[in-house]
């Protein structure tokens, strides 16, 4: 009506039928029972059959998200009056599966659910008694009273759903304070839609929610774990959290996000991990191979990896590969619709995780929704997350004065209007400052709940100051006054808590108070605390850390750490150290047992045992480290050996830990600084006469001198280390790295293949007397190309071969491909059906790992056998695989050389973008320009341009 009057009639007809086709997309999400939408502009009716009690909740759920949705789209279109208003009665009815044309169900269910839809207040979901009874437990309800409704004898009592408290079935249910959700609804709209996209898609996509503390960053994920819960879609979701120990811990939130999905608890000891792994992996991975595949690659990132693989290594590409892989068969499985990830606190992360996340966008084939949480300084630190292709950045600023009051009012009704009106001011838009205030008036039973509602106590003004106008004006006053009000022994529960934190156990936090003094029943405490919205239970039943004790703000927390004095912090962090290293994971967590051993030392000041807690935490920063770099995150890595480096003291520790730092450093690309810290590491393991390790830090020198283009350098010094060392037989793995560094010096830096093959074979020998299996393939595979160049190509051919044989033998199919790639470019112009050979069974490796750059390589080579064969079918199928709106740089021109010449000599319209040359200051070579040239050509003569083409 209201548009009626002020809008054409087509226009309205027009509109209309864009609200209900979106308010059937919304019903047709829930699905089961909610079969049926009628409707004209104001009415919606369903017919509920209750065949299960989860389908009544369903339908409010899906009332409640169409009656939104209405008023969104007439906000959108300038009608803001528009509205829809809902009733949903359950009861029996008669089904008429092949009605066309009308309803498919009859009765007085119908009837009753038309009359209440009548009553019920525009823009308002309103259900009968039974509704609410099957209902009530995920849904809160406001009593609307009785109502006279047409065909009915007695008046019947109706009431309105106002808000869904928890997912399907009550599960996760909020009992405590919960306020409105307010404000936020276009950002959990479009979250929503970005959601579907992903499943419409079958490609992943972020949603990356950036805000400050407080903000509502989490109440944004919980609306979207209770709706991704009710929609009748299988959605495998996953929530996973970035510790703030230091600076994150190494793939932390993504290892709680398997353990979730695999059923496996914090604490539970190896064997249970790796039991829940084998049976999770049988579960969601139908194929045998690709189960032992992911097997040591999984383990790896839960810390059990020497339970399956000992002593094994696996390149960061191949781990990224393997995880992604899981996700994608997750999503898959069988009646799932999408996997969910949901990952908090993300400001916390370490670089790996960014990166994995930023591999699965890009090269993942599955519907997974990855929903990330973090505090605005992430958006400053790394500008690029959340921008990306297939990412969308949402950012919560402070709720408008209009939308803090509303929140206000739906936590305590009948609030002074002075007082209301102060909070909403001194809020400043941040919604947990209005939260802390009301459960501070609870905790003094100023507020109490009344009928479902809180409200303020008859005597209130009695116990608290209504007119206070020395109310705390920022948020972190006020928890901190929050706190001073609770009974003593409660409020150093919650500092003995904070020392553990985020979440913790009952037995982790005896353990801390066993420190101090307080002797009060630690259950009473617990259950106030509890009562008082402090601390909660974690009841996710996906979340590893189910059964444990959280803080329900991480504010409290942090601002209950900052009320402990110097010594109690040390005392405690000792006692959750000791506590920690005897759980049955301790061995799985050194960065978080480093973490307290340095808050200790750094609470330590002048202590006797300072030098002590201080050997401690560089020990455990050193396994950190390992740890880190076994699962391809070396920043991390050497984030933790720096810290130990600036612990150290002890000149021997001072020269390894150096060592370690400058082998992280090459790791990460920081040639330069590898560089100087390889010198230094040489030059402290000199000044204490341990010669070898002065050597070892030498080769590495030189391995960062070849890394950054200028190897020359590097020779003669390596050259006569190696002289020095080759007469003594304890030496030779050094002596080994020192000839493969001359040989690639040569080979790589100054192109010298006949120099580089004597150290290549002096390399080659060492490795065989070592049996050091990944230095002999790589090294081989080297050595071949070397042989080609000066004309000894069968020679160059057989070792090959034995490359490719010693990577199968490793089990590692990351170090195959590189063989692999060679064999098909060697063989491409003299072995036509063995390079095809090669080719296959390197793209298969290639499609099950994702590896994208030795992928694009081998494609390139497998083009050119297919090309020298005639198989113009292949070649265009494998061109087609290209992304050619993420993949630039040498060899994709190669595959689009070939296949735009397939396709323009067939006579066929190219789909192949514009050629787009090479990034500034990649280097080129005559073949890459011969190949560019070309294919300049074949596109201008293909648009008519004669003189172009034969210029080209």
């Amino acid at each position: 009506t209201s548009l009626s009057e002020s809008r054409d009639p087509e226009e309205v007809r027009e509109l209309l039928s864009r609200y209900f086709g979106e308010c059937r997309t919304i019903v047709g999400r829930y699905g089961g029972a909610v079969e049926k939408f009628i409707g004209d502009a104001v009415m919606a009716v369903w017919g509920v059959p209750v065949a299960h009690e989860d389908d009544a909740e369903r339908a409010v759920r899906a009332g409640l998200d169409v009656v939104d949705a209405v008023a969104a789209l007439g906000e959108e279109v300038g009608a803001p009056g528009l509205a829809m208003r809902v009733g949903v009665v359950t009861g029996e009815v008669a089904v008429n599966v092949g009605a066309t044309g009308e309803g498919m169900v009859a009765g007085d269910a119908v009837n009753t659910a038309s009359r209440v839809q009548t009553t019920a207040a525009p823009g308002k979901v309103w259900v009968d008694d039974q509704t609410r009874e099957l209902t009530a437990a995920a849904v809160s309800y406001d009593n609307r009273g009785e109502h006279a409704l047409k065909g009915k004898a007695e008046p019947v009592r109706l009431f309105e759903a106002r808000q869904v408290l928890a997912t399907v079935g009550g599960a996760r249910r909020v009992d405590g304070l919960e306020a409105p959700f307010a404000g936020r609804d276009r950002e959990l709209r479009l979250v929503k839609e970005l959601f579907h996209a992903t499943i419409e898609e079958g490609r992943p996509r972020l949603a990356a929610v950036f805000g400050a503390a407080g903000v509502g960053k989490s109440r944004l994920g919980w609306e979207f774990d209770k709706y991704s819960d009710g929609i009748d879609a299988g959605v495998m979701v996953h929530r996973g959290r970035c510790l703030s120990y230091g600076d994150g811990v190494a793939f932390w939130a993504l290892a709680e996000i398997v353990r979730g999905r695999l059923g496996i608890l914090e604490g539970d000891g190896n064997d249970v991990v790796l039991d829940g792994l084998r049976r999770g992996l049988a579960a969601h991975v139908p194929d045998a191979d690709d189960q032992a595949w992911l097997l040591p690659r999984l383990a790896t990132l839960l810390g059990i990896a020497d339970l399956v693989a000992p002593e094994s290594t696996f390149a960061r590409e191949d781990l990224f590969t393997a995880w992604r892989t899981f996700f994608e068969r997750v999503a898959k499985t069988p009646d799932a619709a999408a996997a969910v990830l949901r990952i908090d606190d993300l400001q916390w992360a370490d670089p790996g995780l960014l990166d994995f996340i930023t591999y699965l966008l890009d090269t993942a084939q599955a519907p997974i929704f990855v929903l990330t949480l973090a505090r605005s300084e992430l958006a400053e630190q790394v500008p690029g997350f959340g921008s990306g292709r297939r990412a969308t950045a949402l950012y919560l600023e402070p709720l408008p004065d209009a939308a803090m009051a509303t929140l206000v009012d739906g936590l305590v009704d009948g609030l002074p209007e002075k007082l209301r009106d102060m909070l909403v001011q001194r809020a400043e838009g941040i919604p947990l400052f209005a939260v802390e205030t009301v459960r501070g008036l609870i905790d003094r039973d100023a507020v109490v709940p009344r009928e479902g509602r809180y409200v303020l106590a008859p005597d209130a003004a009695d116990r608290v100051d209504l007119d206070d106008t020395s109310m705390p004006t920022s948020l972190h006053t006020l928890i901190a006054s929050r706190l001073d009000g609770l009974p003593a022994e409660e409020r150093h529960m919650v500092q003995d808590a904070s020392v553990l934190g985020q979440s913790f156990t009952r037995e982790g936090l005896a353990a801390v108070r066993a420190t101090g003094a307080d002797d009060s029943p630690l259950e009473e405490s617990l259950a106030a605390l509890v009562r008082k919205e402090i601390f909660a239970v974690e009841s996710d039943p996906r979340s590893p850390e189910r059964g444990q004790y959280r803080f329900v703000q991480a504010m409290v927390r942090t601002v209950a750490y900052d009320t402990l004095a110097r010594r109690d912090r040390k005392v405690r962090h000792l006692a959750a150290a000791e506590f920690l290293a005897g759980e049955p994971d301790a061995d799985t967590i050194p960065a978080v047992l480093a973490s307290h051993y340095l808050d200790a030392f750094h609470a330590s000041g002048q202590d006797a045992d300072a030098d002590a807690l201080a050997g401690h935490a560089v020990e455990l920063l050193g396994r950190a480290a390992v740890s880190a770099r076994g699962l391809g995150a070396p920043a991390e890595a050497r984030r933790h050996l720096e810290t130990a480096l600036g612990l150290a003291t002890d000149p021997a520790t001072k020269a390894q830990v150096t060592e370690a730092v400058a082998r992280a450093a090459l790791m990460t690309g920081a040639t330069a600084d590898a560089g100087v810290r390889a010198t230094e590491a040489r030059e402290l393991f000199d000044a204490i006469g341990q010669d070898l390790d002065a050597f070892r830090c030498l080769a590495l020198w030189g391995e960062t001198q070849i890394a950054a283009g200028t190897g020359h350098p590097a020779i003669e010094p390596a050259a006569a280390a190696w002289e020095e060392l080759a007469v003594r037989p304890e030496a030779e793995p050094v002596a080994a790295q020192l000839a493969l560094v001359v040989a690639r010096a040569y080979y790589l830096s100054v192109g010298d293949s006949l120099a580089a093959i004597p150290w290549f074979e002096r390399a080659v020998v060492l490795g065989e007397a070592l049996e050091d299996i990944p230095l002999l393939s790589s090294t081989l595979a080297s050595y071949s190309g070397a042989l080609v160049l000066v004309g000894r190509s069968r020679m160059g051919l057989g070792l090959l071969r034995v490359s490719l044989d010693l990577a199968k033998e490793l089990g590692d199919p990351t170090i195959q491909l590189k063989p692999l790639n060679n064999l098909v470019s060697f063989l491409a112009t003299r072995d036509l059906r063995a390079s095809r050979g090669y080719a296959e069974e390197g793209l298969a490796l290639v499609r099950r790992l994702g590896d994208r750059e030795w992928g694009l390589t081998l494609m390139s080579s497998s083009v050119h056998t297919f090309w020298h064969l005639g198989d113009w079918d292949a070649l265009i199928a494998l061109a087609a695989e290209v992304d050619y709106e993420v993949e630039h740089g040498p060899v994709v021109i190669l595959i689009q050389n070939y296949a735009q010449t397939v396709r323009l000599a067939r006579g066929e319209a190219s789909d192949l973008p514009q050629l787009q040359g090479l990034p500034s200051g990649t280097r080129t070579d005559v073949v890459l320009d011969a190949a560019t040239a070309l294919l300049e050509s074949l596109v201008a003569r293909s648009g008519g341009d004669l003189i172009k083409a034969a210029e080209r």
